[in-house]
């Protein structure tokens, strides 16, 4: 399935995390093709999420302090929801457990 322009602006942010790569290094590791890739660190340079750093006449594409809070803000999110089904889960238990408790006294 293919990625949505989200998910393929994290990834590309995830992966800059380690280290700022070529425009050829982001297209091997988060697998997009050149054009897409293009596009997006336009939006990504442009949104000052990340930056382009020249090196000896090589361009190389960094995280920003700003794509560093992005990334916190997503990761955080997803831990948010990851607990929020643990909660939902202890929650109905926890209203299950008097009607069980119930039935297991009647039946004494």
């Amino acid at each position: 399935m293919r990625k949505s322009r989200f998910e393929s602006y994290e990834n590309i942010l995830l992966t800059l995390v380690n280290e700022p790569l070529t425009a050829f290094g982001l297209a091997l590791q988060t697998r997009l093709d050149r054009d897409s890739l293009r596009q997006y660190l336009e939006s990504l340079v442009a949104s000052r999420l990340i930056e382009q750093r020249s090196m000896h006449e090589i361009i190389l594409y960094a995280i920003t302090e700003k794509g560093l809070a992005v990334i916190r803000v997503l990761s955080f999110q997803k831990y948010l929801e990851k607990i929020g089904g643990t909660i939902r889960t202890v929650d109905e238990a926890l209203k299950v457990i008097p009607d069980l408790s119930r039935g297991h006294n009647a039946s004494r």
